[in-house]
């Protein structure tokens, strides 16, 4: 189906609203000054496709549903809340209060748009920073905690020589706050000249993939 031009707001989010066609994964906090709350964050051990059901039914409309493609539910979240911040959508938001207060992301939610944006430590503290700036962030988010957020991590991974190692998943997924689910996942190992690396990769690819061993100098065998 090729995409069409419905706006976002116009056309699907105040329908949406107005109808509680998603109960508390789209509704409305105050309609009289057009606040509404998109979905509450779960956990990747509770996820399934239907919290992304918002998203999908937009990306429907627009002639983008494909979940085959791979990480399809990240970037249909990503591009449900692009089209939230294109200007032209303004103008359908003309009767609500143009005064709103914005919202200001706690430091789970910064959390979850470091990960699906897969960045790296420093472009995850440059991006709280400008956050900061903005007056985007909630008063208790601290920008310096990407700098050492690998911390929580090093006790579930070992170094023997130039291997690196993750030795104890069970522990490692749990952290992350995700079920280990053996047949869920399957290893993925990336060999070159110079280095080799492992990863777990989910079945269906709705779960990000982990990294869990990492070497120089050695090759797949």
């Amino acid at each position: 189906m090729p995409p069409t031009k419905k706006l976002i707001l116009k056309d699907f989010v105040i329908p949406s609203l107005n109808e509680r066609r998603y109960c508390d994964l789209l509704k409305w906090v105050d309609k009289e000054k057009g606040h509404f709350l998109q979905g509450a964050h779960k956990s990747a051990a509770n996820w399934t496709p239907a919290d992304s059901s918002v998203f999908q039914d937009w990306d429907k409309m627009k002639g983008r549903y494909n979940p085959d493609e791979k990480n399809y539910y990240m970037y249909s979240k990503q591009r449900f809340g692009a089209a939230l911040k294109k200007p032209k959508n303004n103008d359908d938001f003309s009767t609500f209060d143009e005064t709103s207060v914005p919202h200001k992301l706690s430091s789970r939610e910064l959390n979850d748009l470091v990960r699906d944006w897969d960045l790296s430590k420093s472009k995850a503290e440059l991006l709280a920073s400008r956050l900061r700036q903005w007056n985007l962030l909630e008063h208790n988010v601290r920008v310096i905690f990407f700098r050492n957020r690998h911390q929580s991590f090093v006790r579930f991974f070992r170094k023997e020589k130039s291997l690196v190692f993750c030795s104890n998943s069970d522990g490692l997924l749990k952290e992350l706050g995700i079920a280990h689910e053996p047949q869920e996942w399957w290893l993925f190992l990336d060999a070159s000249k110079l280095s080799l690396k492992a990863v777990l990769l989910h079945n269906g690819n709705k779960l990000p993939s982990i990294p869990i061993g990492h070497a120089v100098y050695m090759k797949e065998t």
